[in-house]
């Protein structure tokens, strides 16, 4: 194996770790913001059920 070879295969495997991580945190962001209202909802639901107006 020549050094150019071994240099992309390294270049490659680096890029496609750091696109997977990138990827993850989107999905992950993206689940969070969408989960927020229901959270929110349900803590709300929750300190009214503690201290009742």
């Amino acid at each position: 194996m020549t050094t150019e070879t071994a240099m992309a295969r390294t270049i490659t495997i680096v890029f496609t770790s750091i696109m997977m991580l990138m990827i993850v945190g989107l999905v992950r962001g993206l689940i969070y913001v969408a989960d927020t209202p229901r959270r929110r909802r349900a803590a709300r639901k929750a300190s009214a059920e503690v201290n009742p107006q």
